[in-house]
């Protein structure tokens, strides 16, 4: 069964929970495999020790547009070692996305959605907050004026763990 799945994402969870069973009472984020703007690949095992914030959004998103400076701060203020930010776009012309960006933080163009469908992300914007060792530990989804402390909070616990 592994074969079928060689090279992909799906080959590294599939061996995960044969060498880890536990991990079913767990839920563990899916794996997945992507490029960041910057060319940068990243996967779990890339962000393995760090708490990760991933933002599913598009510039078509009235809400997402309004997260953004919320966004940009906490970027700037957490530790890249212990804490990354990573914006998925999604539903946006290649072009759009990128005449639209000016931000400080990890980009992503999910042009084939795996990662929306890696996720199965049903609004916008929606936000997944993963744990040092990839354990989905906080989702979000939509925005409002309490969005930006529920999400501050999530990473301080994450962090504290």
């Amino acid at each position: 069964m592994i074969s079928r799945f060689a090279a992909t994402p799906r080959e590294r969870e599939i061996q995960r929970f044969i060498d880890d069973p536990s991990r079913v009472r767990k839920d563990f984020a899916p794996e997945f495999s992507t490029t960041l703007r910057s060319g940068e690949k990243i996967n779990l095992d890339a962000l393995k020790g760090k708490v990760v914030v991933l933002d599913f959004w598009g510039t078509w998103c009235t809400a997402c547009r309004a997260s953004l400076p919320l966004l940009r701060s906490l970027a700037a203020s957490v530790d890249p070692e212990k804490a990354v930010i990573i914006s998925i776009d999604e539903d946006d012309p290649k072009e759009q996305w990128e005449q639209f960006l000016q931000s400080n933080w990890s980009q992503v163009y999910d042009g084939d959605r795996s990662m929306r469908t890696a996720f199965a992300v049903d609004g916008f914007p929606r936000y997944f907050v993963l744990s040092k060792d990839g354990i989905i530990s906080a989702q979000f989804k939509g925005w409002n004026q309490d969005s930006d402390a529920v999400i501050k909070a999530a990473i301080s616990r994450g962090l504290a763990q």
